[in-house]
This record gives structure tokens, C-alpha cells and sequence, in this order.
């Protein structure tokens, strides 16, 4: 039972990170403007903070899927 505990933890904190980066590119590139930048737009940063955040997010949800599985 403590694993499934530390697993719902770290999954949520990896959700929790993805979305929030995810959407913290988003706003700060809707920031003046009327739609979102395409992505050849964005620098080279942005598309590996955006990357990260979307494995960030696969992560989690494997995790959530592992603990439901095997606990």
C-alpha cells in the first residue's frame, strides 16, 4: 500500500508538471496576440520545455496504469 501511495504521488506531480509548462508556453506566447505561434515560430527552448512537458505526461499516466494494475 505505501508503493501505490508514492506511485499516486509521483504520477500526480508529473501530470501536475506537464500541464503546468505546457500551459505556461501557451500563455506566454498568447500573451499581445490574438492566436498562438505556429511551431517553426517557437524558439529552440520552448520545443524541448514542450517535449519534456508531454513525456512528463506520458510518465505520469503509465505510472497511474502501473499502480492500478499490480496494487
Amino acid at each position: 500500500m505505501k508503493i501505490y501511495n508514492i506511485l499516486k504521488y509521483i504520477s500526480f506531480f508529473c501530470l501536475l508538471l506537464s500541464v503546468a509548462t505546457f500551459t505556461g508556453i501557451s500563455i506566454k506566447k498568447s500573451i499581445g496576440r490574438k492566436k498562438f505561434q505556429t511551431l517553426e515560430e517557437l524558439s529552440k527552448n520552448e520545443i524541448k520545455i514542450a517535449i519534456f512537458s508531454i513525456i512528463m505526461f506520458f510518465i505520469s499516466i503509465a505510472l497511474i496504469v502501473i499502480a492500478l494494475l499490480f496494487f
